[in-house]
């Protein structure tokens, strides 16, 4: 089996072999999930407390009673929303010790333990973070770009193609700014990779991350694209399926649950493999240039 066939086939990666340490950062993400949820969905719920049917009625067809809910709560969850700011964005950053030891397991055929696992996570979270600030920065110009052009451009667009061929022009300086945001995204995991399993510096990682990318395009572009495209395609039927059990009773309340964190936890094994795949595409591309 070549490299394209096993990027372009989802589990071929190599990330079932670490299932352990999916569950592990499905739990982390699953638990800081719910810390963020809990206080808001408690504010909502409150007002239809003494309702007949209790919370259920704010999930009915229209949201006439969800809409009502957060008018009433409109200042509390404001308050709350402005309190857990700082605290989202903490965890958002604190994710890449999860991240680093998901990368680091991934890397390695040895058993790992716990402790093992959470020294990982510590030893990469400064080159990982640095990573991350770097890319955020290109990615935010490089995506800024094609919209500041568009912008400059959009009178001299419009009496050219009139208002219906400058809005499809605008879209079409918007997928660009989508299609670098996707391929600074793909360098990015490149890199993260390239860093944890070389040890190389965050500008070194990102030159292996380059490197690796000219050297294995399809597979890396399409690998990143197959399973992104399962993950709406899951997310999109599991949304239509929920809808159409509802919640009106215990045991489809139960499956409607079960079948959110059973898409959660696919997404977080997307993830893990395409990331799996990327450890790959570096040793790959490390070893040809040997």
């Amino acid at each position: 089996m070549t490299l394209l066939d096993r990027a372009l086939r989802i589990g071929g990666a190599g990330a079932a072999r670490r299932s352990g340490v999916v569950a592990i950062v499905y739990g982390v993400h699953a638990t800081f999930a719910l810390a963020l949820a809990w206080p808001i969905a408690s504010l909502v719920a409150d007002p239809v407390l003494g309702h007949p049917r209790g919370d259920r009625v704010l999930f009915e067809p229209g949201g006439l009673f969800l809409t009502e809910a957060i008018r009433i709560m409109r200042a509390p969850l404001e308050s709350v929303a402005e309190g857990m700011s700082f605290g989202i964005l903490v965890g958002l950053y604190l994710g890449l010790l999860p991240l680093g030891a998901l990368l680091h397991a991934l890397g390695t055929e040895e058993k790992l333990s716990a402790g093992a696992l959470a020294t990982a996570a510590g030893r990469f979270l400064g080159s990982l973070s640095l990573l991350l600030g770097c890319s955020l920065v290109v990615g935010g110009v490089a995506c800024a770009l094609p919209l500041v052009i568009r912008g400059l451009l959009e009178t001299k667009i419009r009496s050219a193609f009139g208002d219906r061929g400058g809005d499809l022009v605008g879209v079409g300086f918007h997928l660009i700014a989508l299609g670098v945001a996707w391929l600074v995204g793909v360098v990015h995991d490149l890199a993260r990779a390239a860093l944890v399993a070389r040890g190389l510096s965050a500008l070194q990682a990102a030159q292996a991350a380059t490197e690796a990318l000219r050297a294995f395009p399809a597979e890396a572009l399409g690998g990143w694209a197959l399973r992104a495209l399962s993950a709406l395609l899951l997310v999109t039927i599991a949304a239509r399926a929920t809808t159409h059990i509802g919640v009106d009773t215990m045991p489809r309340l139960a499956v409607v649950a079960l079948m959110h964190q059973a898409v959660a936890i696919t997404l977080v094994f997307l993830r893990a493999d395409w990331l799996a795949l990327a450890m790959r595409l570096v040793g790959w591309s490390y070893r040809r240039d040997l």
